[in-house]
Order: structure tokens, then sequence, then C-alpha cells
């Protein structure tokens, strides 16, 4: 997922699940910005992200079957589906991501906390 990231150009992560931004930003091996769009309350007290991580490429992961695709389009002027990806522990698939590349953001791209 990293090398995805990169090879994007995306200096920033968005997700709309908490459990997924917590994963990423653990995860993945760089430690890029990992955001949550959405419920920003549970970030009140973090600093608020550079707006420049907004200006270009931005990605967005979320879990197969992707619900919240309708929201994202209303929020980005461009949303391209990328890859998919499976996390696997000793071969047996645990779950699915699609992966987005978006840009544009039509107003503010996180909510408020």
């Amino acid at each position: 997922m990293d090398a995805v990231r990169v090879q994007l150009g995306a200096p920033v992560v968005l997700t709309m699940n908490y459990g997924l931004t917590a994963w990423l930003a653990f995860y993945l091996p760089s430690h890029p910005p990992v955001e949550q769009i959405n419920i920003r309350m549970r970030y009140v007290n973090a600093p608020e992200p550079d707006p420049a991580l907004f200006r270009g490429a931005i990605m967005y992961v979320c879990m197969v079957q992707c619900t919240e695709m309708p929201l994202i389009q209303q929020r980005f002027a461009s949303v391209e589906k990328v890859t998919s990806l499976m996390r696997e522990r000793h071969g047996v698939p645990i779950q699915g991501y699609d992966i987005y590349r978006l840009s544009g953001p039509i107003g503010p791209p996180l909510d408020p906390p």
C-alpha cells in the first residue's frame, strides 16, 4: 500500500473509518499523515494537517465494498480507482482494500472537529 502511495505522489492518506485510520497510521512503513475525513471530534486535540497536503494527489483507502464513494465523489473533483489490495496472513485473505486517487477538494477536504 505504501508503494502505491509513493507511486501516486500522494503526501497524505485519507479514510472514513477510525480503525482503518489507526491501522494505516501505525503500519504504513513511511508513516505518512493519515487523516480521517469524518468524525473529526476524535482528533480535536491533534494539530490540523497542513493545507498543502491536499493540493495535489491524495490517496483514499477504504475497505472493499466501499460504501462511502458517493460522499467522496461529492467532495473531490477527481476520483479515480487505482487498485485493490488484499491483506493476508500466512496466505489467508483477511481484508480487501480499494485505493483511489483523489484531487481537487470541493470545499474543505476534512470535516471540522
